[in-house]
């Protein structure tokens, strides 16, 4: 069927349910502007005048084949609504004489689903709700821009717009910041004597690997990423750095990728103290729980089995 058949069933008297929703069958595309073409010309201004007849029909259910492809589970007479060249099929309930019964009818969302066309349809009294409801929040939405209706969205576009832009900015800013702050780290761990060092099962253990080990308070995890990553590419080493978010543990393992150990099985182990999960790949993980008390001592666990 195409969006004129719809659009003509709603107008024909249908009974469906608010909101109602038809699928329709067909790799066609439904479009926007033939969506409103055949609106308007659904919606003439003066409804009640409008000249499109309802073809409706009665038949007796005795006479087989009579009732439509279903034959219903009654006796007497059935009325029918035929729609030529698409629909002959028993009457919904709605017993409109004229198109203009029905009122306006309008098509808000469709959508491609299993190989269907989902429509979406509302007429009548409900039209008028759902333009109501678009209507407010079409306006909500220009006044924080303290623009024009028509205005919204052009305005929302170049936000969105700005704001990936920032956030471009806003990531390249937190490596600098994240590069620097591993320095600083490193040095201070460093001169309190708080660097450990594993002998390296990629160098036969005759090479000492640096493990830097940290609790920070209120850092998510892309900041702790961010950290670790500069600090294995700072030093050969392995980086565990943890963080309390609020009522949520936080961790982040990661190791140089010239060293062995597997960061996702190591994860895994801590995670399962702080009633958790997490994972990730062998040179880096990630994941968390909400038992913050054994946050230190998971750490403790991991640099135990390094």
């Amino acid at each position: 069927c195409s969006e004129r058949d719809i659009i003509y069933l709603a107008k024909s008297g249908y009974c469906f349910a608010p909101g109602s929703r038809l699928r329709r069958s067909g790799c066609r595309r439904f479009r926007g502007r033939r969506v409103q073409r055949e609106q308007h010309g659904a919606n003439p201004g003066d409804h009640g005048g409008c000249p499109h007849a309802v073809p409706a029909r009665r038949v007796r259910l005795d006479v087989p084949g009579a009732g439509g492809r279903v034959h219903p589970a009654r006796e007497g007479e059935l009325r029918l609504i035929e729609v030529e060249g698409f629909d002959l099929t028993p009457c919904g309930g709605t017993h409109a004489h004229r198109t203009g019964e029905v009122g306006m009818v309008a098509v808000p969302h469709w959508e491609r689903a299993k190989g269907l066309t989902r429509i979406e349809f509302v007429a009548g009294v409900r039209a008028l709700a759902d333009y109501r409801r678009a209507n407010k929040t079409a306006r909500d939405v220009a006044a924080l821009y303290s623009a024009a209706r028509d205005d919204a969205a052009k305005l929302t576009g170049r936000v969105l717009e700005e704001n990936k832009d920032l956030h471009r900015r806003l990531r390249a800013l937190e490596e600098m910041a994240a590069r620097v702050e591993a320095e600083e780290l490193l040095s201070e761990l460093a001169s309190t004597g708080d660097v450990r060092s594993v002998p390296s099962a990629a160098a036969g253990g005759s090479t000492q690997v640096r493990v830097i080990a940290k609790v920070f308070e209120n850092r998510d995890a892309e900041s702790l990423k961010h950290l670790a990553q500069a600090l294995i590419d700072h030093t050969a080493g392995i980086a565990l750095l943890g963080s309390r978010d609020h009522n949520t543990a936080r961790l982040v393992f990661a190791r140089s990728a010239d060293l062995a150990g597997d960061m996702n099985a190591l994860m895994k182990q801590a995670c399962e103290m702080l009633d958790g999960r997490g994972g990730g790949r062998p040179d880096m993980a990630q994941g968390g729980g909400k038992n913050v008390s054994q946050l230190e001592d998971a750490i403790n666990k991991v640099q135990q089995e390094l």
